[in-house]
């Protein structure tokens, strides 16, 4: 995928945005930030809040070894190991939300989805995201790559469906910036409490971010049999739905500090 060019607040935003998260999320970017994350310099411009030379749209690249995931005991995505460019999507976007994050942090999101799962082995969206297999199962699983691949101290955990946690799946306002028209059995982020009723800095952006060519599961339940999902066809993107059994793209974000 295509990464941003840096804009929006004109040509020479970069030498001229002053530090901090507020200046910093107004333009996208692309830069590859692994070394400065394998050096601890991109930690520290986090932890400071300065977020010095980390932009949305920026990215880091690595291997996230995600363990078997089971349902009953039998294993129905077997383990294995990817190569994840994660993209920094947004920067302090939980911060004073509710979410009971108070330490800055930057939003990452897989640039494409490393893996394809179903919702539920079952045609029902009872008990919402909060209660589904993806929840229950695949975010587990999908978090100890993450912990693998950036290690446990740079997670950072927020509270979300009722619980504390490490990654989730995103909500059609996080990455539309809006909920599908229609008659909704309720929108994610209403039902559970939950902070994801933004747009994303980079998807905001830059379109192309939210996933050309993709197709991946979000959290919103958009009738009682179907769970919304991001659809890329040639160079656009839109929200539908499908069968919560229906395999489709993980595509999890999590805090990264």
């Amino acid at each position: 995928m295509k990464s941003c060019p840096a804009h929006g607040q004109g040509g020479n935003a970069l030498d001229t945005a002053p530090d901090g998260a507020e200046s910093h999320r107004g333009i996208c970017r692309g830069r590859d930030l692994t070394q400065a994350f394998e050096g601890g310099v991109f930690s520290e411009s986090v932890a400071d809040g300065t977020f010095r030379d980390i932009f949305p749209g920026d990215f880091i690249v690595r291997q996230a070894a995600v363990p078997d995931i089971r349902r009953n005991g039998e294993v129905v995505i077997p383990g294995r190991e990817y190569t994840v460019r994660f993209i920094i999507a947004d920067l302090d976007a939980a911060l004073s939300s509710g979410s009971g994050v108070t330490a800055h942090h930057a939003v990452i999101v897989p640039e494409n989805p490393p893996f394809e799962a179903y919702m539920n082995p079952d045609e029902t969206t009872e008990g919402g995201y909060a209660g589904s297999f993806m929840r229950r199962n695949v975010m587990p699983a999908f978090a100890r790559g993450l912990e693998g691949a950036f290690g446990q101290s740079h997670l950072l955990c927020f509270r979300a469906d009722g619980e504390s946690c490490a990654c989730r799946l995103m909500t059609l306002s996080m990455v539309f910036g809006e909920t599908l028209p229609g008659p909704w059995v309720w929108p994610d982020f209403e039902r559970d409490s939950f902070w994801g009723a933004s747009q994303l800095a980079a998807f905001h952006l830059n379109p192309v971010l939210r996933g050309r060519g993709m197709f991946y599961w979000l959290s919103d339940v958009s009738r009682y049999t179907l769970f919304a999902h991001a659809a890329g066809v040639g160079y656009e993107v839109f929200a539908g739905a499908d069968d919560v059994w229906l395999e489709s793209g993980v595509r999890p974000f999590a805090l990264l500090v």
